[in-house]
């Protein structure tokens, strides 16, 4: 995936209202990486160094059963315009839930220590970008509040 589609898919997954040349500055920290359908990008409690964003296609993500761990429970399919893996990205703590890919794709990653030194040379770019996941996260807690909320009632 070139640059200017990873800026493009940037700014549309996070809603960046910034410049060109600063979606292109935070393009360039992303690495791009293909999945076939069926392939796992993530499993349930590996280590979460990177964010992913989906920019077309599908992710279904799946929970262990708490009787056995060889017993997996479909939870929702994302994507595409999506971010994935943010909360291990944030927060350091294991994956919460496995990530298959339902179609193939080409899909931008960021490593966590790229993220990192790159905050250290631009800190306000770095900001911006980390009060958008903080509103995508926002955004996913409060339409989670609600479907619980559909359950409860």
């Amino acid at each position: 995936m070139n640059l200017d589609a990873v800026a493009a898919v940037l700014e549309e997954v996070l809603s960046l209202e910034i410049p060109p040349s600063d979606l292109k500055a935070l393009a360039e920290l992303f690495e791009t990486e293909s999945y076939a359908e069926g392939d796992t990008i993530f499993d349930e409690h590996s280590r979460g160094d990177q964010l992913y964003l989906i920019p077309d296609g599908q992710v279904e993500i799946l929970l262990s059963s708490y009787e056995s761990a060889d017993v997996w429970k479909a939870i929702c399919t994302i994507g595409p315009h999506v971010v994935l893996g943010e909360l291990s990205f944030i927060d350091r703590r294991p994956r919460s839930a496995r990530a298959i890919c339902r179609t193939a794709m080409e899909m931008p990653l960021l490593h966590r220590e790229r993220f990192f030194a790159f905050a250290e040379v631009r800190p306000d770019l770095a900001w911006r970008f980390t009060m958008a996941l903080a509103a995508d996260l926002s955004r996913k807690l409060r339409f989670t509040d609600l479907a619980l909320k559909d359950k409860i009632a």
